[in-house]
């Protein structure tokens, strides 16, 4: 049996609204008929863009999606071992400038064209404005997944 229902998804670390669903019921239970990867690579996109500073829970999911240790996160952005490990439990604030760099660094890794996008719609001053606000919460249409 198939349908589409609108969830809250948690199996990346932080909680992400999936629109629209595709369920199946395999074995009386049901579960998520889409492809994670995919589903991976829409929310590193979603996460690239969005207007406030990355959390915790998303630069672990980062790390984790490009098989980095947290050392070599460090590494890669001038940091400590130590750092990475506060900002992944919060405990830290990011820099807004080191941000805007990961978000620079996923883009490349990825491959996306939306470079001046980025530069135009994420700005250092932009994240350090909304520092205070907490958004954790990833909106994906089933749209989105399909492109």
């Amino acid at each position: 049996m198939k349908g589409k229902r609108t969830i809250i998804y948690k199996g990346l670390g932080f909680p992400i609204t999936l629109i629209e669903a595709p369920i199946r019921k395999i074995a009386g239970e049901e579960v998520l008929d889409i492809d994670m990867n995919k589903l991976q690579i829409t929310v590193l996109k979603l996460l690239i863009f969005k207007t406030t500073p990355l959390t915790g829970e998303q630069l672990h999911f980062i790390r984790k999606f490009f098989g980095m240790s947290t050392t070599e996160f460090a590494k890669k952005f001038g940091v400590t071992h130590p750092t990475i490990l506060k900002w992944e439990k919060n405990q830290n604030l990011i820099n807004p400038t080191t941000d805007c760099y990961i978000r620079l660094w996923v883009l490349q890794q990825i491959q996306e064209d939306d470079l001046r996008r980025l530069y135009a719609e994420v700005t250092a001053e932009m994240l350090a404005a909304n520092k205070a606000k907490k958004e954790s919460t990833i909106e994906i249409d089933q749209q989105q997944l399909i492109a």
